[in-house]
């Protein structure tokens, strides 16, 4: 009822303003077996929102991702990513990111989600589901193109 008569394409676009002028205040690097993943957090329930505009998210706080992200986003306060290098390490790094969306989606009053997704090119997909982890789609390809520069 609050967008009877109102531009939705303006209201969208001013919701992504909104969104993007959202800023993170924690930034830390969790490291195992050498496997670096990174977690943005803040204290708006509107930070998870980000993920919406993935190229806005990379440019403005995540710098070069030349091989895309694998993130999850297990509460509305944290983002969780990795930036793939390596074929090895990007599968390890999705069991890893399945491991801590788990674990960071216990216990906050905003749950969201433990699957792991993976952003490239203005495309994602889903890797992990709660069952197993699956190399599909995007993840596949460069995981493929990974190999492919290593060999």
């Amino acid at each position: 009822r609050h967008l009877v008569g109102r531009d939705l394409n303006a209201a969208w676009a001013a919701g992504r303003r909104n969104t993007a002028a959202l800023k993170f205040e924690d930034g830390r690097i969790l490291s195992r077996n050498s496997i670096d993943i990174e977690v943005l957090s803040g204290d708006s329930i509107y930070l998870a929102s980000k993920v919406a505009d993935m190229t806005k998210l990379t440019s403005a706080h995540l710098g070069e991702c030349l091989y895309g992200v694998l993130f999850v986003v297990p509460n509305a306060y944290e983002f969780v990513f990795h930036r793939p290098r390596n074929a090895d390490v990007a599968l390890a790094a999705a069991a890893e990111l399945a491991e801590l969306a788990d674990v960071f989606s216990r216990d906050t009053p905003s749950p969201l989600s433990r699957s792991v997704f993976f952003w490239r090119d203005d495309e994602y997909c889903q890797v992990f589901d709660g069952i197993s982890i699956e190399p599909t789609g995007i993840f596949a390809s460069t995981v493929n193109e990974l190999r492919e520069c290593a060999a």
